[in-house]
């Protein structure tokens, strides 16, 4: 009697600790998941970021001043991209937004100067905010935002955060 009861409570003891183990792995597998995700996120929406000011440099026409010619181009360049959802913002060193590939009318919107990742780029020359609601179309994104003090504009990609 007294062995099947220590059997059972060695049983007991062996099968928790096992789930603890489990479960504190599954939860530890995830954060790695996510994070190298972000980590690849980042990488890709920063690189497209820096493509937009080397093809600022290459175009003779400052996407600082949002010309006629300016937008068609940017419009183009947003259209061979091939990521679902990917949305470009041009925003002064003021907080007043040039273009944005969603959203044509870009007097109307607010200031984005107080945005983090608009922050962060401006002390740092690069900054990126994980999931935060789209003041302008009310859905989450994953923001990625790029100074170049050649330029007297921040450029910020963004895109559906899921």
């Amino acid at each position: 009697m007294k062995i099947r009861r220590i059997g059972r409570k060695t049983f007991g003891i062996v099968l928790v600790l096992l789930l603890l183990f489990v479960t504190f792995f599954v939860i530890f597998q995830h954060q790695r998941n996510r994070q190298a995700r972000i980590e690849v996120l980042t990488t890709q929406l920063g690189d497209f970021n820096d493509y937009i000011y080397y093809l600022d440099a290459l175009s003779g026409t400052s996407f600082a001043h949002i010309t006629p010619h300016a937008d068609s181009l940017l419009s183009q360049i947003m259209k061979m991209q091939n990521k679902k959802g990917l949305r470009l913002t041009l925003i002064s060193l003021d907080g007043t937004v040039i273009f944005d590939s969603d959203f044509p009318d870009c007097d109307s919107l607010s200031n984005h100067l107080s945005r983090n990742e608009v922050k962060k780029a401006l002390r740092e020359g690069k900054g990126t905010d994980i999931c935060r609601n789209s003041g302008t179309l009310g859905r989450p994104f994953f923001y990625s935002a790029t100074y170049n003090k050649k330029f007297s504009y921040i450029v910020r990609s963004s895109l559906p955060y899921n």
